[in-house]
């Protein structure tokens, strides 16, 4: 079995400092999606165009399947991907005493997670598999406010599903979203709060 690995996520500043965010006990997190680009090189395509294509393709093979994955691919947002990314940015930052979520109330600052690329990656048995990899936009604002204090980027975040769980889209990206709120639980009090 030949496994393509994917490069390391590599977390930057782009505007601004984090520095807001020091002594916060609680921060809201919400999630965009706006203008993603799903596919890397040269089979990158607007998410538009990819939803088309794939239902397409599995609705040809079976009656609904397409409209399934249509729903599955959407649902696994909220479903998987927001949950992990928050699960793991909060272990990470758990001795800081932060922590973030899509509930939470009465918080100073918004963090604006904007996925602007999606890599599905796949997983053929036996043949090969390619991970799944994110790029993020994440800001800074004050809630309520669309005023942005800091960005960074996370870019080539990887998701490689283990075992059985490879074959499945929704595991691989969910693991790209761990390792995101991972990363920048590590890289934020490290660079992004200086």
């Amino acid at each position: 079995m030949v496994s393509v690995g994917a490069s390391a996520q590599k977390m930057k500043m782009t505007q601004g400092s984090f520095k807001a965010l020091s002594g916060e006990s609680k921060v809201l997190v919400v999630y965009k999606y706006d203008d993603m680009n799903v596919g890397s090189g040269k089979r990158e395509m607007k998410e538009e165009a990819y939803i088309k294509r794939k239902k397409g393709e599995y609705n040809e093979k079976e009656a609904g399947r397409g409209d399934d994955w249509e729903k599955a691919w959407k649902a696994d947002r909220d479903g998987r991907f927001h949950g992990k990314f928050e699960a793991l940015f909060n272990k990470g930052m758990s001795k800081a005493g932060m922590k973030i979520g899509r509930n939470l109330e009465d918080t100073k600052y918004t963090l604006v997670v904007h996925t602007t690329m999606t890599e599905p990656g796949f997983s053929v048995p036996m043949v090969m598999t390619v991970p799944a990899a994110i790029n993020l936009k994440i800001q800074l604002v004050e809630t309520g406010s669309d005023k942005v204090l800091a960005e960074a980027t996370a870019l080539g975040a990887p998701g490689n599903a283990f075992a059985g769980a490879a074959w499945d889209t929704g595991n691989r990206i969910q693991e790209s979203y761990a390792k995101a709120g991972k990363t920048f639980a590590k890289w934020l009090p490290k660079k992004g709060m200086k």
